[in-house]
């Protein structure tokens, strides 16, 4: 402990290592309750891309470095993700249990961090407060006491962040490990920054860019873009903490001392955020003005800010996929609540800024670290996700450290009663930690395999999530129950009409179940509405063929072949149908192609072939 002269308050420090053991207790609590997720297998949303059917994480090569780095894959640029799939990859091949340890390893690892930043944050503040006799920790006990104080605010904080529902979808669906790098990153660059710089220290950017610390923030900074785009936000957070607990903006040339510092972070942010957008765009994930005007997405960010805490506090209910939000003309009187409370809350936080500035600091960066996901710019399908939380919610769970802090504080003033007080508060936190931690186990289960984890998103909203039915269909018809993924796949058309994705599978289910002119007809509805779909004109040319209509079928496989001339089965099955059909020399072409490509198969074909005329 470390005592600020003239101040009466007794400080940890930043170097002690007492703080390492309960953020390790911590940690170790958040690895047991996630150990459950270790059970779980891949799930037929993003895992098949980034992991199953993803060929290039098979190789540590420089071919594939090039490809992390150069290819936007499922529309984001976040290298350091494919090289860490990659790494499990080479470990553990297709084995889920590994990749799932992996994650929870990181949660964990982010939750000591995340311990550690709360109990450097409270340090600061409580040393500003010792420098100058603010009222930051009014109900806190003075002394050694104080220092208990602060214990728990910074373990309560990593607690919630380690144990909480709403974080499981971070940790259960292996595709979003970059939810986990970057905030990994993003906190390692927050501790370094605080730690640069003491309390209402004088602001001179030259010091500051030669500054150890401030370079390695800038360099963690680098990691988390390079995870994850949402870490664009960290330049705003850490103004945000330069007005408060650092107190290094007291005027205006130290304002534009602060902002100098911050070029290097805010150019980092807008080469990433463009390169985001720019994918985005060209998938065409982003939503115009004249889909959403600006208004609406504003009130529905507001609608959106409020659910977020909604489910901080009470976390039941959680789902993996919520449908959009209901429109404006429907639930008016939600987005105006949604309006009034937001207006609220940040009124409050201005009122007490004098005396209890953490709240106003904390609210900022649980709004700013929100913006990227808000809507305001809609990028991508959804609107609303457990996922989109787990960095944002640090500064509400550092509030909620502070109140048990505060109680704890309070509850020592006097000796009546003090022992009970203080007895109920830690068997109340005990019975939190239970409640959330078997939520949080209940919640893992949801992510168990594909089937459970869209039946439960079905349950729940039967009626409002067509993507819920069609990747059950698709895991019910890799399973061979094709009269049931059938069944899926028409739920899906009967929520979308035009699920043009949703017609190609039922046809191929279709076709499994020998309802070949079914399938077709389906095939055709999917190519209407995407004629540049490959597997469409593969299925339908299987389709085809086992009805007996070969020259049909012949022209699917070409189609094939011209948007897909890598597809070696393509070669082999019209070759096939060349063959049948006494046409040997078309044969040989397809099958010395696919031969050439590798495929063994296609070799014996050719040499199984009997010289001959080709028959008309």
């Amino acid at each position: 402990m470390a005592s600020v002269p003239g101040a009466g308050v007794s400080v940890p420090t930043s170097r002690s290592s007492g703080w390492r053991l309960p953020a390790f207790v911590v940690s170790l609590l958040t690895f047991l309750a996630f150990l459950p997720s270790l059970r779980n297998d891949f799930v037929i949303w993003d895992d098949d891309l980034y992991i199953l059917n993803n060929q290039h994480i098979r190789s540590l090569d420089g071919e594939f470095l090039r490809w992390a780095f150069t290819e936007h894959l499922v529309n984001y640029w976040h290298p350091l993700t494919w090289i860490s799939h990659a790494l499990d990859y080479a470990v553990w091949g297709l084995n889920p249990f590994g990749h799932h340890l992996t994650a929870v390893l990181l949660h964990a690892l982010n939750t000591f961090f995340v311990t550690l930043l709360a109990a450097e944050l409270v340090r600061k503040s409580l040393s500003l407060r010792a420098r100058t006799g603010g009222a930051f920790g009014q109900g806190m006990a003075s002394g050694e006491d104080s220092g208990r104080s602060m214990l728990i605010a910074a373990c309560v904080t990593g607690l919630l962040f380690g144990l909480h529902p709403l974080h499981v979808e971070s940790v259960a669906w292996v595709s979003e490990r970059k939810d986990l790098l970057c905030a990994l990153f993003f906190v390692l660059s927050m501790m370094a920054y605080v730690r640069a710089f003491e309390p209402g220290g004088p602001v001179r950017v030259r010091e500051t860019m030669a500054n150890r610390r401030y370079q390695v923030s800038l360099l963690f900074f680098a990691l988390a873009l390079a995870s994850k785009p949402m870490a664009v936000t960290l330049p705003a957070v850490l103004l945000v903490l330069d007005g408060y607990p650092l107190r290094r903006i007291g005027t205006a040339k130290d304002a534009a001392a602060v902002f100098l510092e911050k070029l290097p972070f805010i150019a980092l942010s807008v080469l990433v955020a463009a390169v985001t957008f720019t994918a985005q765009r060209e998938i065409g994930a982003m939503a115009s003005l004249a889909d959403i005007s600006l208004m609406d997405r504003i009130l529905m960010a507001l609608r959106t800010i409020v659910l977020y805490l909604w489910n901080m506090i009470l976390p039941v209910g959680l789902l993996p996929y919520y449908p959009d939000p209901p429109s404006l003309s429907v639930q008016w009187a939600e987005y105006a609540g949604a309006l009034f409370m937001v207006a609220a809350a940040t009124a409050v936080c201005i009122a007490v800024m004098k005396k209890q500035p953490f709240w106003l600091a904390a609210w900022a960066c649980y709004l700013v670290t929100l913006l990227p996901v808000l809507g305001i710019v809609k990028v991508g399908p959804v609107s609303v996700a457990d996922r989109f939380t787990y960095l944002p919610s640090l500064g509400p769970f550092l509030l909620a450290g502070l109140g048990a802090a505060w109680l704890w504080g309070r509850a020592g003033r006097g000796q009546a009663g003090r022992p009970r007080l203080r007895g109920f508060l830690v068997l109340a936190a005990c019975g939190l930690l239970v409640a959330m931690s078997w939520l949080t186990v209940r919640q893992i289960a949801v992510w168990k395999d594909t089937e459970t984890l869209w039946t439960t998103v079905i349950e729940k909203e039967p009626l409002r999530v067509p993507i819920a039915y069609f990747n059950r269909g698709l895991a019910r018809g890799r399973a061979g129950r094709y009269a049931q993924a059938l069944d899926d796949f028409t739920a899906a058309l009967s929520l979308e009409s035009d699920y043009k994705e949703a017609y190609m599978n039922r046809g191929a289910a279709l076709g499994a179940l020998g309802r070949y002119d079914e399938a077709i007809e389906d095939l055709n509805t999917a190519l209407r509405l995407n004629p540049e779909n490959v597997q469409a004109y593969h299925n339908r040319g299987l389709a085809h063929a086992s009805v007996g209509r070969v020259q049909d079928a012949i022209v699917d496989y070409g189609e094939v072949i011209r948007l897909a001339p890598g597809l070696v089965s393509a070669y082999l099955d019209r070759g096939a149908l060349f063959s049948r059909t006494g046409r040997a020399q078309l044969a040989a072409e397809d099958f010395r192609e696919a031969c050439s490509r590798g495929s063994e198969e296609g070799c014996a074909a050719l040499r199984g072939l009997r010289p001959g005329e080709d028959r008309p």
